[in-house]
C-alpha cells in the first residue's frame, strides 16, 4: 500500500498512546495511532460477559491515589468511581487458616513481632535505604527478618511489583518511595462502569486516527523522520512521519518485537535490558450466591500462601454472585502462564478450597476466565519493577528522545514513582506529546 503521510505516528493505543494522541489533537498536530489489537486500552481490559454485562477487570483494576491524573479523565468523560475497601476486610493465609491482620498479631509471639516488622520497621527502613543496590531478599536476610515478616514483606513488595524478592531492588523501592505522590489520605478507586470504558471514550473522540488490528513490524528512522511499516487488515501499510512515539510494553521492546533501522542507541538498549519487567496475570471467577456464606463472601481481599491476591470487587453485594479478581504475579504467574485455562482455573479454585476449608467450591463456580498477559505477544509480562541494576536513571534513559525523531512513553518510562500504573502511563503520554511538539516546532514543522 502507498505510504500515508502524517506528522506523528503513535505506536500503541494503551493509555500512554491515547494520552499522547489526545494532547496532539488539542495542539492540532496531525497523527495516527497504530494498535495491534482489535481494541484500545492496552493492559486495561474489562470483561462484560462473565457477569451479565457488569464489569470485571481482566487487567488493571484500580485507580491508585487521590491525585491520579486518570481521575480527571474519568470525571471529564462522565464516568464514576467508588472507593476500594481498605484492609480491614482483608484476610491472609497463615498457619493453615485465613486470618485478619489483627488475627495474625494475636496468633502467637512470632506473628505479633512479625506484624510490627511488616507494618512499621521494614517499610520505614526500605524508604530510608541508601546503601548498595541489593535485592529485597538479601535486605531481609541481612536485617534478620522473622519468618512471618520475611514472607509478608516479600509478598507485599514483590507481589505488588509483579516480581520475586530476589529480583526487586531495595534501592529502587527507596527511590520510588521518596518521589511518588498519590494524594493523602491515600486510597484506591474502581471505575464503576469498567476501566475499559475510559479508554473507549477517549479513543472515540480520536475518530479515524486510531487504526486497530495494525501491527507495527519495523521503524526505519533518520534525522529527517521515521518510516513505520505495519501489517493492517488490508495488508502491509507504510506511514511516513516526522516523528514516532513508541508506547508498546517493555516486554515487547525486550523481545525485539519492533525492528529499528538503524538499531537504537546503546544507552536506549541498555535501559531496555536493565529495567525489570515482571509477570502479572489475572484469574476471574464467579461463584453463585451461596458462597456469600463463606469467608470469600465476607472479605475484601484474600492473600494466598504463594503470594497471590484475590480481590472481591462486588464486596457486600448480596444480590449478586461472589466475584473474584485474582492477581497472580511473579513466579506464580510464570508457573501458570501458557497452560490451558481449564487447568489454571482448577488449580486456583483448588487453592481457594484449601484456604477456606471448603472442598465444594468447584460445584458453585458459575464462570471463569484466565487472562494470560505473560503469553500475550503484545505484552509479554505484566509491568515494570525496580530491578537490581535498573533504577530510576534507566527509566529516564528510556524516556529520552532519540534525535528528536523517536520518542518513548508508557509506564516503563516514568521516573516519578508511578511506574506500573495507568496514570503513570497516561502522564508519560502527555509528556511525550509535549516533547514532540517542541521538537517539531524547532524543526519548523509546526507553528
Amino acid at each position: 500500500m502507498a505510504p500515508e503521510e502524517t506528522e506523528v505516528v503513535i505506536v500503541g493505543a494503551g493509555f500512554a498512546g491515547l494520552a499522547c494522541a489526545h494532547a496532539l489533537q488539542q495542539a492540532r498536530i496531525p497523527f495516527v495511532v497504530l494498535e495491534a489489537k482489535d481494541r484500545v486500552g492496552g493492559r486495561v481490559r474489562t470483561e462484560f460477559d462473565l457477569l451479565g454485562g457488569r464489569p470485571v477487570e481482566g487487567g488493571a483494576m484500580m485507580v491508585h491515589g487521590r491525585d491520579a491524573s486518570v481521575l480527571r479523565w474519568i470525571e471529564e468523560l462522565g464516568l464514576t468511581t467508588k472507593k476500594v475497601p481498605e484492609f480491614r476486610g482483608a484476610r491472609f493465609f497463615l498457619k493453615g487458616k485465613l486470618r485478619s491482620a489483627l488475627g495474625i498479631a494475636l496468633s502467637g509471639l512470632e506473628p505479633l513481632r512479625s506484624s510490627l516488622q511488616t507494618m512499621r520497621k521494614f517499610p520505614k527502613a526500605i524508604a530510608a535505604y541508601d546503601g548498595p543496590d541489593i535485592s529485597l531478599e538479601r535486605f531481609l536476610e541481612e536485617r534478620h527478618a522473622l519468618p512471618t515478616a520475611r514472607r509478608f514483606v516479600g509478598a507485599m513488595y514483590a507481589s505488588i511489583n509483579a516480581a520475586d524478592p530476589e529480583e526487586v531492588s531495595v534501592r529502587g523501592l527507596a527511590e520510588d518511595a521518596n518521589v511518588e505522590s498519590l494524594g493523602l489520605p491515600w486510597a484506591n478507586f474502581q471505575v464503576v462502569e469498567g476501566y475499559g470504558r475510559v479508554a473507549e471514550a477517549r479513543a472515540k473522540a480520536l475518530g479515524d486516527s486510531v487504526h486497530l488490528r495494525t501491527r507495527v513490524r519495523r521503524i526505519e528512522w533518520s534525522l529527517e523522520g521515521a518510516k513505520v511499516e505495519a501489517a493492517g487488515p488490508s495488508g502491509d501499510e507504510t506511514f511516513d512521519a516526522a516523528a514516532a512515539v513508541i508506547t508498546v510494553s517493555l516486554g515487547v521492546l525486550k523481545a525485539n518485537g519492533i525492528a529499528f533501522l538503524p538499531d537504537l542507541p546503546e544507552a536506549k538498549r541498555d535501559a531496555i535490558e536493565s529495567l525489570g519487567f515482571g509477570h502479572a496475570d489475572k484469574i476471574l471467577l464467579v461463584f453463585d450466591e451461596s458462597v456469600h456464606r463463606t469467608v470469600l463472601g465476607k472479605s475484601t481481599s484474600v492473600a494466598s500462601a504463594e503470594g497471590s491476591w484475590y480481590f472481591f470487587p462486588y464486596y457486600r453485594r448480596k444480590d449478586m454472585p461472589v466475584v473474584v479478581e485474582g492477581f497472580l504475579s511473579g513466579r506464580r504467574a510464570k508457573q501458570l502462564s501458557g497452560r490451558p485455562q481449564a487447568e489454571v482455573v482448577d488449580e486456583i479454585v483448588g487453592e481457594l478450597e484449601r484456604m477456606t476449608h471448603r472442598g465444594d467450591l468447584r460445584s458453585h463456580l458459575v464462570a471463569a476466565r484466565y487472562v494470560d498477559w505473560s503469553a500475550d505477544p503484545d505484552v509479554l509480562g505484566g509491568y515494570t519493577y525496580p530491578k537490581v541494576g535498573g533504577g530510576t536513571e534507566k527509566r529516564r534513559a528510556l524516556a529520552e528522545p532519540v534525535d528528536d525523531v523517536l520518542f518513548f512513553a508508557g509506564e516503563a518510562a516514568r521516573s516519578a514513582g508511578d511506574y506500573a500504573t495507568v496514570h503513570g502511563a497516561l502522564d508519560s503520554g502527555v509528556h511525550a506529546a509535549e516533547s514532540v511538539k517542541q521538537a517539531l516546532t524547532k524543526r519548523g514543522l509546526v507553528g
